[in-house]
């Protein structure tokens, strides 16, 4: 080998090896700034330098998710058949469907060197979106960071706004198959209760009222699975009272942009008639001739996020 090749060639290796070591470097910070420990799952992050680009597993994928290797690898499971969403810097970039299995895999390439926030999340088959997955993450150029062991929290939902005292309540949602469901109801005397998921990942629990002081609580819910465990999941709410009302399902007149849910999508349309002379009349709610403060504190009842 000719003395210039030698010499080429250990510029390469220094420079990779600075690569390598300005990633670990910043690694090393970030666990600092941000433990792993954070996170419910077990996470694992790694990193290798000039790898082929990993594949992209699960079922269909929209959206480009890039050819270069400088990059970020997601793995990890959520539930079957979902559509799992990753975000960069708050904009989603790709869709993939997670396998039958729950497990997904995702390479986001073509990456510039630089400091990123990334979001994993799932929508179940109802349509409802998961707590989404968030971390900062540094990318050295020529490098793919592996993000591994992620578990997505479960999605969760209640069949009624308000229950009579003594009558029950839905709890449901979904997550990983044949997962142990912890439901924690917040209120002044917090409640814990258990279920399984069965094999579709879908979980059930009645709740008997009966058990909860008279006022609002807050449901969330926790997955386990073979000795990891998810965060929390969105908080929804419902009232033990005098009566019972069903939470609103298709097809009610507060879901303005008819997506089945009540959300942010809704408040902003609403917003656009705001003390506006003769409003459409499905968006005065209150039936006064105006939408005023009235129709948003009738859409925040009902909402479901």
């Amino acid at each position: 080998m000719l003395l210039k090749d030698i010499i080429k060639t250990n510029k390469k290796t220094k420079n990779r090896y600075k690569s390598v070591s300005s990633f670990f470097y910043f690694l090393f910070l970030l666990c600092i700034i941000f433990p792993i420990a954070t996170f419910a799952t077990d996470v694992t992050i790694s990193a290798t330098v000039g790898s082929d680009v990993p594949e992209t597993t699960g079922g269909s994928t929209s959206g480009s998710v890039g050819t270069s290797t400088t990059g970020v690898s997601f793995t990890g499971k959520a539930y079957p058949l979902s559509t799992i969403i990753i975000l960069k810097d708050g904009q989603e970039i790709v869709e993939t469907i997670a396998g039958p299995d729950a497990t997904f895999s995702v390479f986001v390439g073509n990456l510039s060197s630089g400091m990123y926030t990334f979001s994993v999340l799932a929508e179940d088959s109802d349509g409802r979106r998961s707590v989404p997955f968030t971390f900062p993450i540094f990318i050295t150029n020529g490098v793919t960071v592996y993000i591994s062991g992620i578990f997505i929290a479960p999605t969760i939902a209640l069949d009624k706004v308000s229950v009579k005292k003594g009558d029950t309540v839905s709890v449901f949602g979904q997550t990983a198959p044949n997962a142990d469901v912890l439901i924690n109801i917040n209120s002044a005397n917090p409640q814990f209760f258990n279920t399984q998921s069965d094999g579709d990942g879908v979980y059930l629990y009645t709740l008997s009222s009966s058990l909860l002081d008279l006022g609002l609580h807050t449901a969330q819910s926790q997955a386990f699975l073979s000795g990891e465990a998810t965060s929390y999941s969105n908080a929804v709410s419902f009232n033990v009272g005098d009566e019972t009302e069903y939470y609103p399902s298709c097809g009610s007149p507060y879901d303005l942009n008819a997506d089945c849910r009540i959300n942010l999508v809704d408040f902003y349309i609403l917003s656009y008639w705001y003390l506006k002379v003769a409003p459409p009349a499905n968006m005065d709610f209150s039936k006064d001739g105006w939408v005023n403060m009235t129709d948003f504190s009738i859409l925040a009842y009902y909402w479901t996020g």
